[in-house]
């Protein structure tokens, strides 16, 4: 969708080796070395995207630099001690106290069983309704479920208009931005198959 309004989105590989080995720092600064280059190049604005290992990443750089202007990160976490360890929501919650974005999504899908179904969204919610940032919060609540709901075309569907519509629009209130519900959903699919 973002595509098709008319934005630039560059995807970074990474390898997912990346999650082992206490790498983490390496694949958090590379991430801000190319929106740095991005920046440098001309970009006006970076936003930050990623899923479960990558949404960690994501959090991990707007924790360190202040100069992404918006980050997605859904189903965000990170296991202690590796790939096997459990998943410490505590890490997150830390984060979100001080993280230097402009604005911020999240997305805790339902039914998370790679972190262990803990239900995070209210604790983000107590967090970042004390903060004077922009954000876009979907929790347990939102219909999406599953460590890759926020993947799959239910997703886009639901949220993806207005996703597009957090992160495009020109100045938005400190607070949380809230969806609308969808009225015509073939409208959103002509937008993701036929962009204007």
């Amino acid at each position: 969708m973002l595509q098709g309004r008319g934005w630039d989105v560059f995807m970074l590989k990474r390898h997912h080796a990346a999650e082992q080995n206490n790498t983490l720092s390496r694949t958090v600064q590379r991430t801000l070395q190319e929106a740095a280059t991005l920046k440098k190049s001309g970009y006006r604005k970076v936003v930050l995207a990623g899923q479960s290992f990558g949404g960690y990443v994501t959090l991990e750089a707007v924790d360190t630099s202040p100069d992404i202007d918006a980050a997605i990160a859904f189903a965000p976490g990170v296991r202690d001690m590796g790939a096997t360890g459990r998943l410490d929501a505590s890490i997150t919650d830390r984060i979100l106290q001080r993280a230097k974005v402009g604005r911020l999504a999240l997305v805790f899908p339902k039914n998370d069983a790679v972190f262990g179904y803990l239900v995070r969204g209210e604790s983000a919610e107590a967090i970042l309704s004390r903060r004077t940032l922009p954000y876009l919060l979907l929790d347990e609540t939102s219909g999406i479920s599953g460590h890759g709901g926020a993947t799959t075309g239910r997703f886009a569907l639901r949220y993806g208009l207005c996703l597009t519509d957090f992160l495009a629009a020109s100045s938005l209130p400190a607070g949380r931005f809230v969806c609308p519900p969808v009225a015509d959903e073939w409208s959103v699919v002509r937008e993701l198959l036929l962009p204007p």
